[in-house]
């Protein structure tokens, strides 16, 4: 007979693998052979999540943060639950204890930081907005440039490379710097701030629409619109697989496979067009990765698509920060921004497709593409 910790190991790998009911069932048994167990609880609490169990899955990570209140992994996971289920507030101040955790190596750096910022008045202060995650969590963060600049700070960012371009568009920012490394250079900032901890000081704590506040290049829009021109339309742009983290391989929890997400699109005319350099494309999809070096040719050639069917990733948020009309693919499994019950207020213009279970892409697709036939 497995034990406890056999028990917990197996709910993990069926959840890394996406068998989802399989990790609620290994993680009830586990916590089932040893109550007190603070990792059965929280194993039990990350599977309950995936599959949508939001009070269950906070009921098994309150008790497991009762068994082990200093550990920072329950405390992440208890963090994610709560924003989750749309509990904005407390979800961003227990998401602070990211910062504290082992592997965040993004927050020790080899030279000396100013303070990191704690909500004070910035009134005649001067602020470095340091990128944190991935581009997705980037672009969402910079709706908050325009209320900081508002305040009276002088506002630097640091954002990953791809989305400098695109960056260099916001206006008031005092400077702005591209960096991938994990020690960026603070010039004289008064203060810093990693950018995921910037809805805990703000009003709204994410939980409000927020209008467009990205804007492309009229430039690059021209330059896209006269290179689409040669393609039929309707000009279609589409993402179907997860980025990859880190190297790794792409997200296969949110990536519809190839030949599914293309013959959803069968009998339709125009144009299926990819942006996505971590991709192979199949036959009948445009690869224009090549051309469009960075997000602000994203951003153009988004504001000119007539329609946009991408999974949750850097498209989905690009195309809300934009304004841009688009159907988003999410799993069962989805990150905590698409399961919240106001998730709708993320980003208005985007069209939420949920699965209802793993692997189960024909529903949604359908709905995406019916969206898009009656839009069109």
């Amino acid at each position: 007979m497995p034990d406890t910790d056999d028990l917990i190991h197996a709910a993990l790998a069926a959840l890394a693998e996406d068998r989802l009911d399989d990790a609620v069932e290994t993680a009830a048994r586990a916590r089932a052979s040893a109550p007190s167990n603070a990792a059965a609880r929280l194993a039990e609490a990350r599977a309950l999540r995936a599959v949508r169990r939001l009070d269950e899955a906070a009921e098994a990570v309150a008790e497991a943060r009762r068994l082990a209140p200093d550990d920072t992994a329950v405390t992440h996971t208890m963090a994610l639950i709560e924003l989750s289920r749309g509990n904005w507030e407390n979800g961003w101040r227990l998401f602070e204890v990211r910062l504290a955790m082992p592997q965040r190596r993004e927050f020790r750096f080899s030279h000396r930081a100013p303070p990191m910022w704690r909500g004070q008045d910035l009134s005649g202060h001067s602020l470095l907005l340091r990128w944190e995650g991935g581009i997705d969590d980037t672009i969402q963060m910079l709706r908050y440039v325009e209320p900081l600049t508002c305040t009276g700070c002088t506002l630097f960012l640091d954002v990953q490379k791809p989305l400098l371009p695109l960056a260099e568009t916001l206006p008031g920012v005092a400077g702005i710097t591209a960096s991938d490394s994990d020690d960026p250079v603070f010039g004289h900032a008064d203060f810093f701030l990693p950018m995921l901890s910037l809805p805990r000081h703000a009003d709204d704590h994410l939980a409000r629409p927020c209008p467009p506040y990205l804007t492309a290049d009229p430039r690059r829009v021209a330059g896209w619109k006269t290179r689409l021109a040669a393609l039929p339309r309707p000009w279609r742009v589409v993402q179907w697989q997860g980025s990859p983290v880190a190297g790794s391989q792409p997200d296969h929890a949110r990536s519809v496979p190839a030949e599914t997400f293309v013959a959803a699109f069968a009998g339709l005319s125009g144009s299926l067009i990819s942006l996505d350099k971590d991709t192979r494309c199949p036959a009948g999809i445009i690869d224009l990765s090549a051309e469009a070096d960075d997000f602000a040719d994203h951003a153009a050639i988004l504001t000119l698509a007539d329609h946009v069917v991408t999974v949750d990733g850097e498209l989905a948020h690009l195309a809300g920060a934009l304004g841009v009309a688009a159907q988003v693919l999410v799993a069962v499994n989805a990150d905590w921004r698409w399961l919240a019950p106001n998730s709708g207020n993320l980003y208005p213009s985007l069209v939420p497709h949920h699965q209802e279970r793993p692997g189960g892409w024909d529903t949604p697709l359908a709905a995406a593409v019916t969206a898009r036939k009656r839009d069109a």
